[in-house]
């Protein structure tokens, strides 16, 4: 099965990171080139530090380039958007306004820090929501079971417990925010990195894929909704729809770890992580699969090989995982090249002074998605 037959309105997904490449690569064009792979659903990074001044007012320059990119992509087929946000503000102005992912240690004593940063996330999520009424599905973080996403404000790391138990107060109160500005709008629970409780996961040149740490953060957080300790016993007050990221890597004979195709333990692997929610008893909650992709180092080589794992992954989501509502390849075009002295090599399109160029696993991928037309070159 392809996209083009796919049954699910919203399953072919695309990541794009539409701020850092803001002044070199027009919407129109990012809006045109998704129409011929048949994108549905995009991911975007719709961070409150680059939106929002910290007194929390729009920096409106910055959302009318957002507001142009959702009409873009809305006028080429996209039927959902999906924002997200993994940095946010503290009440002290001595940790900045940029790129902030340090929180304070949990007390949940009146008047404590840690509560303070809880109100203004909350309202944080409020103001963003309100500004972007045309996002129909926001995503509450990222990646906060990993600890390179949220850290003591001393750069020290949390404990995984910790780590899971500000990830379940973040999405209650960022929940809450999106409910009371666009109470249509779908909740997506922070995509979850496959990476154990002290491993280095799957971040820049790493790629310890370990599932065991996804299945244990689902558990734990349906306990920690289910103890009723943190602010509701029911899960759609925190979410309304699961999200992971399904990166997968093995490890050789000596230890080094490296991409494989997907195969019948992946599938399971997958399997094994929606089980923990139908047996918590939320059967029939959504998935998003809010990153999935490979790296191919920047070599050409590397990419043609990994034409057949786009095609067996697709295959096995749309033939094994009935459950995955909607899949965000990992990503659009090397949109950190502008802003860092590396590479992001898992993008599907070289970026080189405002023009996109197709890699070889790109077409495999349109043709999963059922897409049509000359890709840019």
């Amino acid at each position: 099965m392809d996209g083009k037959n796919s049954p699910k309105p919203c399953f072919n997904g695309m990541c794009f990171v539409y701020y850092y490449t803001r002044d070199v690569l027009d919407s129109h064009i990012v809006a045109v080139e998704m129409e011929k792979l048949n994108i549905e659903s995009v991911r975007i990074w719709s961070h409150f530090c680059w939106i929002l001044n910290p007194d929390l007012t729009v920096k409106q320059k910055v959302a009318d380039g957002y507001h142009t990119l959702y009409r873009e992509l809305k006028a080429h087929g996209v039927r959902e958007i999906v924002a997200m946000s993994h940095y946010w503000f503290l009440p002290e102005e001595r940790f900045g306004t940029k790129d902030c992912a340090l929180c304070y240690n949990r007390d949940l004593t009146p008047g404590s820090r840690y509560l303070r940063f809880l109100d203004l996330f909350e309202e944080s999520w409020f103001r963003l929501v309100t500004e972007f009424p045309e996002v129909s599905a926001w995503e509450i973080g990222n990646e906060l079971n990993h600890k390179a996403f949220i850290k003591k404000v001393d750069g020290t790391d949390f404990s995984w417990e910790e780590r899971i138990d500000i990830a379940t107060d973040m999405m209650f109160r960022g929940t809450r925010a999106v409910r009371r500005a666009n109470p249509s709008a779908k909740v997506i629970m922070p995509g979850l990195a496959p990476v154990n409780r002290n491993s280095e996961g799957v971040i820049m040149e790493c790629i310890a894929a370990e599932y065991d740490g996804i299945i244990d953060s689902v558990r734990e957080t349906y306990s920690n909704i289910r103890s009723g300790r943190f602010g509701s016993k029911n899960p759609r007050d925190f979410f309304d729809a699961l999200a992971w990221h399904p990166y997968f890597a093995k490890q050789d004979a000596k230890g080094e770890w490296y991409f494989c195709e997907p195969d019948e333990e992946w599938t399971n692997l997958n399997r094994c992580i929606y089980q923990v929610a139908v047996e918590a008893g939320d059967e029939g909650v959504e998935c998003y699969l809010t990153e999935y992709g490979q790296n191919d180092w920047g070599n050409a080589e590397e990419d043609k090989k990994l034409i057949s794992y786009v095609k067996k992954g697709y295959s096995l989501i749309h033939e094994e995982l009935p459950f995955v509502t909607a899949v965000h390849a990992y990503r659009f075009c090397d949109s950190m090249g502008y802003v860092g002295d590396y590479l992001d090599n898992y993008a599907f399109y070289h970026l080189e002074n405002g023009h996109l160029s197709a890699k070889q696993r790109t077409y495999e991928l349109q043709r999963q998605y059922g897409g049509t037309g000359k890709l840019s070159v």
